[in-house]
């Protein structure tokens, strides 16, 4: 009888741990605390801009370290919250100008900058809480670093 009485103990204080692991996975976090659990540096950001009336869709990398740094320095006030199954769906089709942060591992952070989500490896998607995020900085950024590149 005791040992039912310790089984079903433990298999409700697993569930109860369950439960609220679940619920924090969907909490607010800082942009750096999703980066930093990889332990995985960026090595290269891609600006993807989408076509405009018959232009062609415009890309460039930057992997100049130093650079990359500044990029990260200004995401790292940025808010996210994970994204339940049941939000993604509108989040799927739209376009705009994306920002594709590259790591040593091939992990890849896409921001979709006029939309302020990020999917994460193609699967996991966030949204900027404290956004939305400061496009004319962003541009600017890409500017500077295309005429030296």
């Amino acid at each position: 009888m005791k040992f039912r009485a310790i089984l079903l103990i433990a298999i409700l204080l697993g569930g109860t741990y369950a439960i609220i692991q679940s619920q924090n996975e969907y909490d607010e976090r800082l942009f750096t605390e999703l980066t930093n659990y990889m332990n995985d540096p960026f090595i290269s950001v891609t600006l993807n801009k989408p076509s405009n009336f018959g232009t062609p869709p415009y890309e460039w990398v930057i992997d100049d370290e130093t650079t990359l740094e500044s990029l990260i320095l200004f995401l790292e006030p940025y808010h996210v919250r994970k994204l339940k199954p049941d939000e993604i769906s509108a989040l799927q089709e739209k376009d705009g100008l994306r920002l594709v942060l590259e790591t040593e591992y091939g992990n890849e952070f896409t921001i979709v900058v006029d939309s302020n989500y990020i999917l994460l490896n193609t699967s996991t998607y966030y949204e900027i809480v404290n956004g939305p995020l400061k496009s004319d900085w962003i541009i600017k950024f890409f500017v500077n670093n295309k005429k030296s590149s």
